[in-house]
Parts: C-alpha cells; sequence; structure tokens
C-alpha cells in the first residue's frame, strides 16, 4: 500500500509495527498496557466507569452506530527523557468517552457563546466534559481526534492530540440520511489534494489509509515530517480501498508522488469496527528552482532543504530519510 515506505534499510526496524495499526490484541483488547504496568486505564481512571454518568446520551449516540466524534487515545508513563507511548483505548471505553463529548456539546453553557468558539467556550467545553465523565475521573492523559473538521475549533487543546495531526479539513458528516455520496466525497478530497499540493510549489507526497493517526504520526514524526491531515473518514473496508485507489490513480503521475503501489489494498491490522482515515504527506521545497529535477535527486534535495508537511486523507505520508540535517529549517 505505501510503496517504498519504509525504506529497506535500518529506518525500517526503527518505525517496526507502527507503521500501521497494530493488530487486535495490541490496538484494542490492550492498548493501554506497558511493561511493569496495569491495563489500558487506571481504576481511578478508566472510562469504561463512565457509563453511569453519561446515561442520558447513550440512547441517542447508540441510535446512531455509523457516527462516532472522535477516536481516543490514552498517554502512558514514560521515564525522563523519553517519548511518551500513547495507545487507542478499547472500542467500549471509547463509545463511553464519545458519549460524555456529546454531552459536554449539549450542555446549556455551551449555547450562550453562540458560534464565538474561543478559549472561553473551549475551557467551558473541557469542564463539562470532565462533568460527564464522573468526579473519580481524569482527563489529564486522554487525548482525541475528532472525525469532523467543525469539531477541533471547538476542543480544547487539553483533549486534542499531536496539534500537527490535523482534522481540520474532514467535513461534518451527516447524522441522518446517509452518507456522502462516493462521487463527492471522492471531487471533495482532489480538491483539498489540490490546494494543499498548490500551496507550497514543488513537493514530494504520497497516498495511503491509517487507522490510528496518532500512533502512525509518532513514526513519522520521527522522520522529520511537520504535518499530517485527515481528509475522509469511512467505517467501510470497501470504501477505503476504492477511494484510496482512485486518489493515487488521480495523483501518481503528478511530479513528486511517491505512490508506487496503485492502492486498494485497504488498512492493515485494521482494530474491529474502527474508523479509517485516508491520509497525505507533502515536503514544501524552499528553493523553487527545484522543480525541474529528476525525481530521485528532488527527494534527496527535498530531504535536506524542505519543510514537511503530513496530511491525513485517505492519502499518505511522506518520509524523508536525513534527520540532523533539517532541524534547522524547521520552524514547527
Amino acid at each position: 500500500m505505501f510503496g517504498d515506505s519504509p525504506s529497506q534499510e535500518a529506518e525500517s526496524q526503527i518505525l517496526g509495527d507502527l507503521w500501521d495499526t497494530p493488530p487486535d490484541v495490541g490496538a484494542c483488547a490492550n492498548e493501554g498496557k506497558v511493561s511493569g504496568g496495569s491495563g489500558a486505564l487506571s481504576a481511578n481512571d478508566a472510562p469504561a466507569g463512565f457509563g453511569g454518568h453519561v446515561a442520558a446520551c447513550a440512547a441517542e449516540w447508540r441510535s446512531e452506530p455509523g457516527v462516532r466524534l472522535a477516536i481516543w487515545f490514552q498517554e502512558s508513563f514514560a521515564k525522563p527523557g523519553q517519548e511518551v507511548p500513547i495507545f487507542r483505548v478499547s472500542l467500549q471505553e471509547e463509545e463511553a468517552l464519545n458519549c460524555a463529548l456529546a454531552t459536554a456539546l449539549a450542555a446549556p453553557a455551551q449555547r450562550r457563546f453562540r458560534g464565538n468558539f474561543g478559549p472561553a467556550a473551549a475551557a467551558q467545553l473541557h469542564a463539562d466534559f470532565a462533568a460527564a465523565l464522573g468526579a473519580r475521573a481524569s482527563t489529564s492523559a486522554l487525548k482525541c481526534v475528532p472525525l469532523e473538521g467543525q469539531l477541533q475549533h471547538r476542543l480544547p487543546k487539553e483533549l486534542l492530540g499531536d496539534p500537527r495531526v490535523s482534522a481540520l479539513r474532514l467535513p461534518q458528516r451527516k447524522r441522518s440520511g446517509g452518507a456522502e455520496l462516493a462521487g463527492s466525497a471522492l471531487h471533495r478530497a482532489k480538491t483539498v489534494v489540490e490546494e494543499i499540493l498548490g500551496g507550497c510549489g514543488p513537493v514530494v507526497f504520497k497516498i495511503g489509509i491509517t487507522c490510528n493517526p496518532l500512533v502512525r504520526w509518532s513514526a513519522y514524526e520521527r522522520e522529520g515530517y511537520q504535518q499530517f491531515h485527515l481528509l475522509h473518514v469511512t467505517d467501510s473496508s470497501e470504501v477505503v480501498q476504492l477511494f484510496e485507489a482512485a486518489l493515487i490513480a488521480a495523483f501518481q503521475d503528478r511530479a513528486g508522488c511517491r505512490n508506487i503501489a496503485r492502492g486498494g489494498e485497504g488498512p492493515v491490522g485494521r482494530v474491529p469496527a474502527s474508523p479509517s482515515l485516508q491520509c497525505f504527506v507533502r515536503r514544501c521545497c524552499l528553493d523553487a528552482s527545484m522543480s525541474s529535477l529528476s525525481n530521485d535527486s528532488y527527494a534527496f534535495l527535498q530531504a535536506r532543504f524542505c519543510c514537511r508537511h503530513t496530511f491525513v486523507c485517505q492519502c499518505n505520508f511522506q518520509r524523508t530519510r536525513v534527520r540532523a540535517t533539517i532541524h534547522g529549517f524547521i520552524s514547527g
């Protein structure tokens, strides 16, 4: 699905199993377990116990079985100087967390902001979310990736995952009347990719699929990428396969495209009932004169002189082979 990513050099060993969503046993039943630790969440913080606090919301939410507000992660403990591990919570915990979030979004306190979703509204939403979870629940280790662009504008930064994983380009999903038409969704995604590609001159990019954007991003961050954009969400493995193949076909002949395979293989190691997100990664070139270079030379020079951007949509991420040499060129 990802063509030449990862490479067959030592860096492929670094990426390891993070390249695709871990198998069910690692990504669902035991996401939060670390060596010497307990399960996904502690007894005091376990979202599984939040169900009683969100009962009023649960019935309405479960009436829309194919819709999620967000996918949720938990940060684990790490020794000083080590990267903080992050894991997907279980499906049951995720349902409870989404119910709590839906309850907070519908809270009376939110209505007074009248669409002005600034810091005050975000702080109030955070407080309402914590209240929906209950007094014994801590939100300090919880992070989420919203599945609608408008929702990211409203969420407090404390609940969002890495700010470089952006859901701002995701459309608002229909609550009734069926899913977005496939043709319309594909046209919108192509338009978004065109906008991204056209915003920074020569680029290197790939198209692919992920079920676990924060875990996937942690691997690409080590390779020097700067951003990750989510462009489309679906619960159908068939749709995501067709969507990926169609997007690759539309952009594979474009200069800078690093997709070798035609796509359509679908997400690997997918968590049951987990939504798939297609993703797109690019690098912006700082020297416009590089646009005429061959693909091989371009890839090498890009690694030295380019800022990297990662975008999610049913497209893939772009990799960088040079690490230390790019630090002075990246501003975040």
